[in-house]
């Protein structure tokens, strides 16, 4: 919206920088493509879209209680 204030303030368009219909067209259907082809690759998991860890493996990793002193002072 401020992009279009400061076009028009500057005489220019909204419209101006829009591509024509063939290379929207043109543009579309390469989109299409590129979602088709990534969620092929999704479903044949070569973009993993759930975690590889178990729940709680990084409890388990962690200490019982956290530390009794400290490295920095604190005065």
């Amino acid at each position: 919206m401020e992009e279009d204030r400061r076009q028009q303030a500057a005489g220019v368009t909204p419209f101006e920088h829009t591509m024509d219909i063939e290379e929207f067209r043109k543009n579309g259907h390469a989109m299409v493509e590129w979602m088709a082809s990534y969620l092929t690759a999704v479903k044949q998991s070569h973009y993993p879209v759930l975690s590889s860890v178990q729940p709680g493996y990084l409890r388990e990793a962690l200490p019982t209680s956290a530390p009794e002193g400290t490295r920095y002072s604190t005065t």
